[in-house]
């Protein structure tokens, strides 16, 4: 089974991966993934600093440089997507094959931020969001990742809206609440389709 767990900055969507995990799950982070993609003079590294000479130097991204671009442009945002994408793509196939020649009965969780819009938004069996009310999330974003209250908006905004993940998903669990609700609704959500499958 392949859950596509989606969700937008701040909602808890690393935290829900985290106790997905501990259900037994394996959990694939398409931002992990990305990272290694973007290594020092990797060829989608050097692409992006082709098009983006500020983005770094001598075959090193500076994250915060490219995401300072890309966040507030969009047509720039997509070129990026398009260089890495296909790449993020390719790896995990090969992972989820290593996986399964592991554990053919492997329960396996893609944690990623852009599943709208992307080639596989209803590739996975089962695309599982998490939402959280804006205020939350921006508090978040300042208690766990030091951003400005502007800076966290203009993230936020950046990305797919929860309308269109309620759209997206079989199933949305609202994490606006305690950790310990969550874990509740993941522990409901694995008894409904895990447990079963």
């Amino acid at each position: 089974m392949i859950i596509c767990l989606t969700g937008g900055i701040g909602s808890g969507k690393s935290h829900a991966a985290s106790i997905l995990e501990s259900f037994g799950a394996y959990v694939l982070d398409l931002d992990d993934i990305s990272r290694d993609i973007l290594a020092p003079n990797t060829p989608a590294t050097l692409r992006v600093l082709e098009l983006w000479s500020e983005a770094g130097s001598e075959g090193v991204i500076d994250r915060k440089a490219l995401a300072d671009i890309v966040f507030s442009d969009s047509q720039a945002r997509a070129h990026l997507e398009a260089i890495v994408h296909p790449a993020v793509w390719d790896e995990v196939d090969s992972r989820i094959a290593q996986i399964r020649e592991l554990d053919e009965q492997a329960v396996i969780v893609l944690e990623l931020a852009l599943l709208a819009g992307s080639s596989r938004e209803q590739w996975a069996d089962i695309n599982l969001g998490i939402v959280a009310d804006e205020n939350v999330r921006l508090e978040r974003l300042a208690r766990y990742r030091g951003m400005s209250a502007d800076e966290a908006r203009a993230r936020i905004a950046a990305q797919v809206s929860d309308r269109e993940i309620r759209e997206l998903c079989d199933e949305v669990i609202d994490n606006s609440g305690t950790p310990e609700a969550l874990e509740e609704a993941l522990a409901a959500f694995w008894h409904k389709y895990v447990a079963a499958y």
